[in-house]
């Protein structure tokens, strides 16, 4: 009999947390294998999974502990089959936020948590040099990696290409960034290119980007950490995107750039 696919190996296959599990639960797009609880929350997991008939096992606190190795878990864990990536074409019109080789898996939870709360449509990272989904992202994503579509592409570079051609704005985010975010008028959908912690952004993708883009900083420190930076050029965006959707003199118009 064939194993099943997991999401990682030993530990890593399982997500925890209360808040984490349940809201993969509540989501629906990602089934798990199995939930495993404490006699404190079995039975409020017990109610959501009996919709979907998903199998319950009661354990200790220290159980948990050894499955998920982390004294978090909150009584709660899942064991967890591969990501379900969306494809492209899913993600609806509107803001997108790629990632050019960002590595850590708190910053990219982070990234998608900031691109759910904040309306970005999708998430699009490249397969290779990059940090793809893992229990660790969904952590720090609070979840959020069940309520915006994240797409996974071969070439990031094909991706940005496709999206100029479709009349989409490039958008990379850079320290080194000729405009300030707060000069960025927005007339067409964008996508907006987060690089890796370290580095940066590609010269490769730099070449494909319409326009570099910073945070205006105002203290000694030159930089803003990758997630960080992310989640305040993402919240500018999209509301930009919406003062501009809103007819001239509508109700509850904004104030432009």
């Amino acid at each position: 009999m064939a194993k099943k696919p997991l999401l990682g190996n030993h530990q890593r296959c399982w997500i925890w947390g209360r808040n984490v599990v349940l809201a993969t639960l509540r989501a629906g797009k990602w089934r798990p294998y199995e939930v495993r609880a404490t006699a404190e929350t079995a039975g409020e997991v017990a109610e959501v999974c009996g919709r979907g008939d998903i199998p319950v096992g009661q354990v200790t606190a220290g159980e948990l502990m050894k499955l998920c190795g982390s004294s978090a878990h909150q009584g709660l864990a899942a064991k967890m089959p591969p990501f379900p990536y969306a494809g492209v074409a899913d993600i609806p019109d509107g803001l997108v936020v790629a990632t050019d080789g960002v590595q850590d898996a708190h910053n990219l939870g982070a990234i998608v948590r900031s691109a759910e709360a904040f309306g970005a449509a999708g998430v699009v990272i490249p397969e290779a040099g990059q940090a793809g989904v893992t229990s660790q992202v969904v952590r720090s994503s609070a979840g959020a990696v069940n309520g915006v579509p994240i797409a996974r592409v071969a070439s990031l570079t094909a991706f940005l290409k496709d999206c100029r051609e479709a009349g989409r704005a490039v958008l990379g985010a850079s320290e080194r960034g000729a405009a300030s975010i707060d000069a960025v008028e927005l007339r067409t959908p964008a996508v907006l290119v987060i690089g890796n912690e370290g580095s940066g952004l590609s010269d490769e993708i730099i070449d494909l980007c319409d326009k570099c883009v910073a945070v205006p900083i105002v203290g000694m420190v030159g930089s803003l950490n990758a997630a960080v930076a992310a989640g305040i050029l993402i919240r500018e965006l999209t509301n930009k995107a919406q003062n501009h959707s809103r007819p001239p003199g509508g109700e509850g118009e904004g104030t432009g750039d």
